[in-house]
């Protein structure tokens, strides 16, 4: 079965460190957790207890000062966990579906992932999809994930800006 801190070793050498883009894109990201993430789970980092009572709003220091740790559990918490990647027998197309919903969050990855083994696409991981994953051949499944992620990051770029 797939292991996690294997699948976040590489996504983390791919995020990089603190970056402050609030003036310019609105992004405050920090190993790849953005300010907006924080928010979107309503979570707190550090020493402060994660209880309602006791959440103040993510700022820009908060994202600063996030550690591997509080990093570690957004990624589990907010990516690994709800894609079961856990179950899924092959590490590299766990690695590659965790990377893509770190990105770009994790309908797509699913629904990528669903297409490729001949599952309804509905972006929801369930035992239908990690059954018919983990029987189909992953270097296949690997391939056609990756297809569908290049296709659907090439349209979202303006043509000028495509690799050739």
């Amino acid at each position: 079965m797939a292991e996690f801190q294997k699948a976040l070793a590489i996504v983390l050498s791919n995020e990089g460190g603190f970056a402050d883009r609030s003036q310019t894109t609105g992004e405050v990201v920090n190993m790849g957790v953005t300010l907006e993430t924080l928010r979107r789970l309503d979570i707190c980092v550090g020493p402060i207890p994660c209880r309602a009572s006791n959440i103040s709003p993510a700022d820009i220091q908060y994202v600063k000062d996030l550690s591997y740790e509080d990093v570690r559990r957004v990624y589990y918490a907010d990516y690994w966990f709800p894609l079961g990647l856990s179950s899924l027998s092959d590490q590299n197309l766990a690695n590659q579906l965790f990377d893509l919903a770190v990105n770009d969050g994790p309908y797509w990855p699913v629904a990528w992932l669903q297409h490729a083994v001949g599952v309804t696409a509905d972006g929801q991981v369930g035992p239908q999809t990690l059954g018919a994953a983990n029987a189909a051949n992953p270097v296949a499944v690997l391939t056609q994930v990756r297809a569908f992620a290049t296709a659907h990051y090439n349209a979202a770029q303006p043509a000028a800006d495509r690799p050739q």
